[in-house]
């Protein structure tokens, strides 16, 4: 599945292990997800694939893409935020 997505990025296309992200927090929360859920995340970002064309790229559905991406956003949203206001 993945050796797609691996040959691509090879080839100068996206990065399916590490993105540049602005906030370590987040970086942290991204890399503490599945590996299936974050590739799709990072060829989402880093790409900006569709769906059709993530799913094409790894040899998934795109039912199963979508879904990785619906529950890596979830985690994603209730990742711990770190905040100053907490103990």
């Amino acid at each position: 599945m993945l050796a797609i997505a691996e040959r691509h990025r090879a080839a100068g296309g996206f990065a399916t292990t590490a993105m540049p992200l602005p906030d370590d927090e987040l970086a942290a929360a991204v890399a503490a997800l599945p590996e299936v859920q974050r590739v799709v995340v990072a060829i989402k970002v880093d790409a900006g694939l569709t769906f059709a064309e993530i799913a094409a790229a790894i040899g998934a559905s795109l039912n199963t893409v979508a879904s990785r991406y619906r529950y890596a956003l979830e985690k994603l949203r209730t990742a711990p935020a770190g905040r100053e206001d907490e103990p």
